[in-house]
């Protein structure tokens, strides 16, 4: 079955989770064979340096990222829907 050129829509939240995690995530999803592909990634620990810098990091290397930075923790779901609202 051949797959439209429809763009695929990706979202994941982060919080404290190790980076070894992280990378795991984001280089699986980028991996993926789909040609049309944003991939959303909420930080909803704006106090995880560690964790902002790595997903920058991510960002820089491939422009499918859209990076999104809550100012304050809000929570998986609040999170999850606020991405979806950028898509």
């Amino acid at each position: 079955m051949a797959m439209s050129n429809e763009l695929i829509s990706v979202i994941m939240s982060t919080y404290n989770e190790p980076e070894d995690w992280i990378r795991k995530s984001i280089e699986s999803i980028l991996g993926q064979t789909l040609q049309k592909l944003e991939f959303l990634i909420v930080c909803d620990n704006p106090n995880n340096k560690e964790l902002i810098n790595l997903l920058e990091e991510y960002k820089e290397k491939d422009s499918r990222i859209k990076l999104i930075l809550n100012d304050e923790n809000i929570g998986l779901t609040k999170s999850l829907n606020k991405a979806l609202n950028i898509t």
